[in-house]
């Protein structure tokens, strides 16, 4: 069986991040202005919960999927997520791994509070953070332009 060829599992990873990224910037200017006080309230509870989802995904997507492609592309070799977060960090895609990795566990929170306990304190982090996503996004999507024309050039 032959293998993917790494820069059409990066193509396919950076459209899926597109999509993903404009979903989360729709459900961010709906939700951004909500107090988190009001996060669990019934008039935002499903709003909030389709952002917070999107929040989710989309990092679990730029983390599992499209820096893990890019480190194929590049001949990286695979490593723990803290070394694909400082892969991304001397690249300059990620302005610090730490705070990516914060992200990571928001994304972790997220996934594991399922009562909602801590839903105004993490909803009022992925309001903050989200900028800071889609600015990360925009910085990945400009740095794997190069691979573009290799991708045209192999074709």
């Amino acid at each position: 069986m032959k293998t993917p060829d790494p820069l059409l599992v990066l193509q396919a990873a950076l459209k899926d991040m597109e999509k993903t990224a404009a979903w989360l910037r729709q459900s961010w200017d709906r939700c951004r202005l909500i107090p988190a006080a009001e996060a669990g309230s019934e008039a935002n509870a499903e709003a909030v919960e389709a952002f917070m989802s999107r929040f989710a995904r989309t990092v679990d997507l730029v983390t599992n999927k499209v820096l893990r492609a890019l480190d194929l592309v590049e001949l990286e070799p695979s490593g723990s997520l803290l070394d694909v977060l400082h892969r991304a960090e001397r690249r300059g895609v990620a302005a610090s791994a730490e705070r990516f990795r914060e992200m990571k566990n928001l994304r972790n929170l997220i996934a594991h509070d399922y009562a909602g306990q801590y839903l105004a304190e993490t909803f009022q982090a992925c309001v903050e953070f989200t900028s800071e996503l889609l600015e990360l996004i925009e910085r990945v999507r400009v740095y794997c332009e190069r691979f573009s024309d290799k991708a045209t050039q192999d074709t």
